[in-house]
């Protein structure tokens, strides 16, 4: 690699500002919060393995509704 690559690597980068609170596109007071909303879908997918298999197709339709949700909501914001 170059040294002008190198230092270009090592640059930090500024911050990305987000949507002023309030404003259209920002947070959705009613929405969970995306550590929330990881958590708890990875909760509802912990189990799957000892589950059934014919019951892993309702987990998975339940988990893609709320993940489709909630991305819904974000386009709704």
């Amino acid at each position: 690699m170059s040294p002008e690559h190198d230092s270009a690597a090592a640059r930090p980068r500024p911050p990305v500002p987000g949507p002023p609170a309030g404003a259209p596109g920002g947070a959705d007071a009613t929405a969970p919060a995306v550590p929330d909303l990881v958590a708890d879908v990875d909760a509802r997918l912990e189990g799957l393995s000892e589950r059934a298999v014919a019951e892993h197709v309702a987990v998975l339709d339940e988990v893609h509704r709320t993940l489709q949700d909630a991305l819904a909501a974000l386009d709704e914001a």
